[in-house]
């Protein structure tokens, strides 16, 4: 159950910086910057 949570994270991250990446192309920095705070967040719970 924890392995699969931790994939779906790390699928769910990936994709956000997808995002994050195409929304940077187009200088669109506000949404940019909200998806890189989500990563963070992400990534700090995934260590807890």
């Amino acid at each position: 159950m924890t392995l699969m949570k931790r994939l779906c994270l790390t699928l769910y991250v990936l994709l956000l910086r997808q995002c994050g990446l195409r929304a940077l192309r187009r200088g669109d920095y506000g949404r940019a910057r909200q998806l890189t705070d989500r990563i963070r967040r992400l990534e700090g719970k995934k260590q807890r």
